[in-house]
C-alpha cells in the first residue's frame, strides 16, 4: 500500500473565506508614499471561487477619508469577478486605518484598509575612530551615509567640537548615499568622545554615530643644528642635506620659517613645508649661492609645527672670489731710444673653478700701450696680455695699471721705462727709485711731488721693503684707483674729461683749454704723453702732418 504524504495548508483568513463562503479577495488593501492633500485610487478584486452563483454586498468605510460608490448589490457567477475601487484622500500625515464589510448569503467579512506613513530611516555608521592626531592639526576620514527609508528627507548633523561634519546640512532622497567628510582638530594631547546626530526632517527622527579621537603632541627633531658651507665661490652654489625626523606615534606638518626678515637672500632651503607620516623622516636640502665676495652670512631657520614643537637650524657660510695672479709684479722695460718699441708679456692665470672677467684700467695706445685690456679666463687657464713701450720724449716714465677682476679684489703692476735720443739721455730709472719714493713720502721724510733730495735722509731699507709690500696689498691696490701716485702730486689739472660734444666733419671744433698748473716749489718739464701717431697706426693727413712736423724740428735743433 502506498501512502502519499502532503504539506498540511496554511489556513488563513483568505483560504478560509474562499472555502466556507466561495468568496476570493485580498486579505487589505494599503497605500503607502502619498503625500497630504493628494488622491490615491486602489482596486479590490471580489471573485466567485464557488459553483454558485452569489450575491455580495459591502458597506462604505466608516472614515471619510476612504470612499467608494455607492453600495449596490453585485451578482456573480461562478468563476466571476468583480472590481471595487476604493479612493483614499489624505488631509495630514498621520497614519489611517479602516474596513469594508462584506456580506454573503452565509455571513459575513471585513477587508482593511490602511494607510501607512513613509517610513523614515537612514543607514549611518555607529562609530567612527580617528585614532591619535597632532595636537592643533587637522585629520580627515570620510563615510557614508544612506537613506534607506522611502521619502526624501532633509538631514543636519550636529557634533561638538573639535570634530566637524561637512556637508553638515542637506537633503537626501530615497536611496540615494551621502559622503560626509569628517575632520578631528585636538587642541591638546586629551581623549576626546562625542556623539554626533544626524537630525531628520527637523528633529521628529535621527540617527547617531559615536566620533573619537585622541590628541597627542608630536615631537621633531634635526640630525643636523648647524651647517658650515665654509669658503664658497661667488656664482657657485654648495649644497647640503640633513633629515627631519619625525619621532613621534602621530603624523605632523611643519613649516620652515627664516628668523629674522632681513637677509641677503644666499640660502635656500628645498622644502619650506611639508608632512611627516608617524615615526618616519624626510631629506631636505639647503644650498648656499654667494653674491659679494668677502662676506660672512648666517641665518637662522625654525622648523616649526602647529602643535609647538620647535627644530631651529644654524646657516654659515663666506663667500670668496675667484683665485687670480699675475706673473709679475712689475715690468722692467730699460732705456729704449726714441721712436722704438719694447714689448713684454704679462700672464693672468686663473685658478678657480670659474670664469673671471678681468679689465686693466689703462688706455690702449698709450706711452705702455695694451693689446688687449679686458677679457674673459676659462676655468683654471691663463691669458696674456702683451704690454708695448713706445716713448716719444727722452724721459723716466712709469705707470702703475690697476687689474680689475669681477667679485676679487683687484690687482696691480708697476711699468717703468726710459727713453733717450742722440741728445737727451736721461739716467736709467728702475722700479726701486719708485720704491724709495714711496717709502719716502710713506715716512714723512717728503711731501708727496716734492724732489727727491728735499728729504732729510734716506729711507731705510726695512722702510723700502714694509713700503713695496704694502703698495700690493688690496687696500692700498683700491687706493691707487682713486689717489694719484706720489710722484704726481706736483701737477693738477683743472679737468680730467673734456668733452667736445657734436662736431661737424667739414670744419674744426671749437678748442677747450685745460689748465695744468705745478704745485711744486720747483721747474717741471711737462709734455703730452702717449704714442707718436704713425706708431699708433694713424696714416690720415693729420697724422702725417704732425710727423713732418716732428722731423723738422729734431733737424732744428741738430743745427743747433
Amino acid at each position: 500500500t502506498m501512502y502519499e504524504t502532503m504539506e498540511p495548508q496554511l489556513a488563513t483568513a483568505r483560504y478560509e473565506r474562499s472555502q466556507v463562503w466561495g468568496i476570493d479577495c485580498a486579505e487589505s488593501l494599503e497605500w503607502r508614499g502619498w503625500e497630504p492633500g493628494g488622491e490615491y485610487v486602489r482596486s479590490l478584486v471580489v471573485k466567485n471561487v464557488s459553483t454558485k452563483t452569489l450575491k455580495v454586498k459591502y458597506r462604505l468605510p466608516a472614515t471619510k477619508y476612504f470612499s467608494m460608490e455607492f453600495p449596490e448589490p453585485i451578482k456573480l457567477s461562478p468563476g466571476m469577478s468583480a472590481t471595487v475601487d476604493v479612493t483614499f484622500r489624505p488631509i495630514k500625515r498621520e497614519q489611517y486605518d479602516d474596513f469594508i464589510e462584506f456580506t454573503v448569503p452565509n455571513g459575513t467579512f471585513a477587508v482593511n484598509i490602511c494607510a501607512f506613513l513613509p517610513v523614515v530611516s537612514v543607514e549611518a555608521p555607529l562609530s567612527l575612530d580617528f585614532g591619535y592626531a597632532a595636537a592643533k592639526e587637522t585629520m580627515q576620514k570620510q563615510f557614508t551615509f544612506t537613506n534607506s527609508g522611502e521619502v526624501a528627507v532633509d538631514f543636519e548633523w550636529k557634533v561638538n567640537e573639535p570634530f566637524t561634519f561637512a556637508p553638515s546640512a542637506g537633503r537626501v532622497e530615497p536611496g540615494e548615499a551621502v559622503h560626509v567628510n569628517a575632520t578631528f582638530t585636538p587642541m591638546d594631547a586629551s581623549v576626546n568622545v562625542a556623539n554626533a546626530v544626524c537630525m531628520l526632517d527637523g528633529g521628529l527622527y535621527s540617527a547617531t554615530t559615536k566620533v573619537t579621537g585622541i590628541g597627542k603632541y608630536p615631537y621633531v627633531r634635526l640630525t643636523e643644528n648647524e651647517v658650515d658651507f665654509g669658503e664658497v665661490l661667488v656664482g657657485h652654489t654648495k649644497e647640503e642635506t640633513f633629515r627631519i625626523v619625525n619621532q613621534s606615534i602621530v603624523g605632523v606638518s611643519y613649516a620652515a620659517e627664516r628668523t629674522s626678515q632681513e637677509h641677503d637672500h644666499v640660502y635656500r632651503v628645498s622644502a619650506l613645508k611639508g608632512r611627516l607620516p608617524a615615526e618616519s623622516n624626510d631629506v631636505v636640502k639647503v644650498s648656499y649661492t654667494p653674491a659679494m665676495t668677502g662676506t660672512f652670512s648666517s641665518e637662522t631657520f625654525k622648523f616649526v609645527t602647529p602643535g609647538g614643537n620647535t627644530a631651529t637650524l644654524n646657516l654659515r657660510g663666506t663667500a670668496i672670489g675667484p683665485n687670480v695672479s699675475l706673473s709679475a709684479s712689475s715690468l722692467q722695460f730699460g732705456s729704449v731710444v726714441s721712436g722704438a718699441t719694447v714689448s713684454k708679456v704679462l700672464y693672468i692665470e686663473n685658478h678657480s673653478d670659474v670664469a673671471s672677467h678681468w679689465q686693466i684700467d689703462a688706455e690702449r695706445n698709450g706711452t705702455f700701450s695694451l693689446d688687449a685690456d679686458r677679457g674673459v679666463i676659462a676655468p683654471r687657464s691663463t691669458s696674456h696680455v702683451t704690454l708695448t713701450f713706445a716713448p716719444v720724449e727722452a724721459a723716466n716714465y712709469h705707470r702703475r695699471m690697476v687689474v680689475l677682476l669681477r667679485d676679487r679684489a683687484p690687482l696691480a703692476f708697476d711699468c717703468v721705462g726710459t727713453c733717450y735720443t742722440d741728445k737727451r739721455r736721461p739716467a736709467p730709472m728702475h722700479l726701486s727709485h719708485v720704491e724709495a719714493y714711496r717709502a719716502r713720502c710713506a715716512a714723512g721724510l717728503l711731501t708727496p711731488g716734492a724732489p727727491p733730495s728735499d728729504a732729510s735722509r734716506a729711507p731705510y731699507e726695512d722702510e723700502v721693503a714694509a713700503q713695496a709690500a704694502g703698495s700690493l696689498t688690496p687696500n692700498a691696490v683700491f687706493s691707487s684707483l682713486f689717489e694719484p701716485e706720489p710722484l704726481l702730486c706736483a701737477i693738477t689739472m683743472d679737468t680730467a674729461d673734456v668733452d667736445f660734444g657734436a662736431c661737424s666733419r667739414l670744419r674744426l671744433s671749437e678748442y677747450k683749454v685745460v689748465s695744468v698748473t705745478n704745485t711744486s716749489a720747483q721747474k717741471l718739464t711737462v709734455f703730452w704723453g702717449g704714442q707718436d701717431q704713425l706708431q699708433a697706426g694713424d696714416t690720415s693727413a693729420v697724422a702725417l702732418a704732425a710727423a713732418a712736423a716732428a722731423a723738422e724740428k729734431d733737424e732744428e735743433e741738430e743745427e743747433e
